[in-house]
């Protein structure tokens, strides 16, 4: 769970794919400026940058593959 205004600092993941859904709440990535809603599912692909900033509170559900 991720308090309004928390953040998720820019990084990226060198080996590792990233998928991210929102099971609640809203998100903005501000990277690419675009916002995820309450079942929106993202992923990065390895070593795509990403920085996720909670416009409510949020609740995520992440997943990290090889």
């Amino acid at each position: 769970i991720i308090k309004i205004g928390g953040k998720f600092n820019d990084h990226f993941h060198p080996d590792l794919i990233e998928s991210t859904e929102v099971i609640f709440g809203s998100v903005k990535d501000l990277k690419t400026d675009l916002d995820y809603l309450q079942h929106d599912v993202v992923q990065y692909n390895k070593g795509t940058e990403h920085e996720l900033i909670a416009l409510e509170d949020t609740r995520l559900h992440v997943i990290f593959k090889p």
